[in-house]
């Protein structure tokens, strides 16, 4: 199924780099997370993929993933994540990311492609998951942007912090939503696994005939 751009930063607002040094979530100084707050719109969809403007120092070997949080705090000013992530992607390896800065893909696939709700505010973050003591540094800008209506969050000193005065560049994808009330009239045989859908938070269902897939559901549905 075709990928919306749900939200995006663009690399042209690039204005600066943030430096990860560290492997998320780390004491003391040195930043291991970095990403930007963000609104859904009204209609629901699967996330299914994250860009981050990205280049490295050196030849750092480890890994690198992104992952999607609820948010505390005021979108646009105070946002950061909190909690627990609601979804990771697969992972990227360092060692591909190239010392000039480009776009670097973050796919969220199987269960991790998540359920979003509508107009609703997360965070979006790039994370060091494992390292060596070499560096990722992540495209900013820096220059007290008003395009984007969210605001950059990094982890640094053991804790999440917000910059109202920076942005992150950032590309966030996803898949929409087929009901699944709908899908069961186009696809009869799925009324044999209903029960499975009855409750929340079931797995995949792939349906290649409509051109979708079922992932976790959010919340009962009636039919």
């Amino acid at each position: 199924m075709t990928e919306v751009l749900l939200d995006s930063y663009t690399e042209g607002n690039r204005s600066s780099d943030v430096r990860m040094a560290k492997v998320f979530p780390h004491t003391g100084g040195g930043c291991s997370a970095v990403g930007q707050s963000f609104q859904t719109g009204a209609t629901a969809y699967y996330l299914t993929k994250a860009v981050f403007y990205l280049r490295k120092t050196s030849s750092p070997d480890g890994k690198l993933v992104a992952r999607l949080y609820e948010v505390s705090g005021i979108h646009g000013s105070t946002a950061i994540p909190t909690g627990s992530p609601l979804a990771e992607s697969d992972e990227v390896e360092m060692s591909s990311i190239g010392t000039s800065i480009a776009l670097v893909d973050f796919t969220f696939s199987g269960s991790q492609k998540y359920l979003m709700e509508t107009n609703h505010t997360y965070c979006i973050v790039v994370i060091m998951k494992s390292a060596n003591p070499e560096y990722i540094w992540v495209g900013v800008d820096n220059s007290a942007p008003v395009e984007h209506d969210g605001n950059h969050c990094d982890y640094d000193y053991e804790a999440w912090n917000y910059l109202m005065l920076y942005d992150t560049i950032f590309y966030v994808y996803g898949e929409f939503l087929i009901a699944l009330q709908e899908t069961l009239v186009l696809v009869p045989s799925l009324k044999i696994v209903y029960p499975f859908f009855a409750q929340a938070y079931k797995t995949i269902v792939r349906l290649p005939m409509v051109g979708t897939i079922l992932t976790r559901l959010k919340e009962k549905i009636n039919v």
